[in-house]
């Protein structure tokens, strides 16, 4: 399944503006975290199609995924 994935603030050091990646189904945010090289405790937020969600989350077809990061002081 194709789903699109944006970063923002310091994660885009991972990946600038939105992408889509090939996903296997049942994937989750995380996953798609531990392929980017993105390790769980640098993402603070985690969206699904504009709404928070946990990192745990299944993926669908077509899904907008962003990904932000911790900052300081957070």
């Amino acid at each position: 399944m194709r789903v699109n994935v944006r970063c923002f603030g310091t994660l885009e050091k991972f990946q600038k503006g939105t992408k889509p990646w090939e996903m296997p189904l049942g994937a989750t945010v995380n996953e798609i975290t531990q392929i980017m090289g993105v390790k769980p405790d640098e993402v603070k937020i985690a969206f699904v199609n504009h709404r928070e969600v946990p990192l745990n989350t299944l993926l669908h077809e077509g899904d907008e995924v962003g990904l932000s990061p911790k900052t300081g002081g957070m």
